[in-house]
């Protein structure tokens, strides 16, 4: 009786972990990050497939709604931040599938683009009236 017992234990134990089986092989992830003043943003599922299609949703540090979007075939966004400041990325990638991502004010901060230092002209001495230039010996 007790082997027959153990059994059943196994089996029910091997029908659970089958069961969860199909639900942990369809996770998603979602990835993003910030370079020269524009975010980017990577999605697939864990088996490696790109998330092409997923919606997504950008939402501020207040919860509200800066912008939507859709990835691409490789499963990429990209957008410019219309504010600096903490983001919520979610990823609604259909079936059920979704992931978030929060994305810190200070990685916007550090990966806004630099303003190009602009070249000062060279200043050449002027000549003051009545007076001559100086000659090098």
């Amino acid at each position: 009786m007790k082997l027959k017992h153990k059994l059943l234990i196994v089996i029910a134990a091997l029908s659970i972990a089958a069961w969860a089986l199909p639900a942990a092989a369809h996770g998603v992830s979602l990835w993003a990050y910030c370079e020269d003043g524009k975010v980017y943003v990577e999605a697939f599922f864990s088996n490696g497939n790109k998330v092409q299609g997923g919606q997504l949703i950008v939402l501020d540090s207040k919860g509200d709604q800066l912008l939507t979007g859709t990835t691409d075939d490789q499963g990429k966004f990209d957008f410019e931040p219309p504010v600096i400041d903490d983001l919520k990325i979610i990823l609604i990638a259909g079936e059920g599938h979704g992931a978030e991502f929060e994305l810190p004010k200070d990685e916007l901060q550090q990966a806004a683009p630099q303003p190009t230092p602009q070249a000062t002209p060279q200043q050449t001495p002027q000549e003051t009236p009545g007076q001559k230039p100086e000659s090098t010996p």
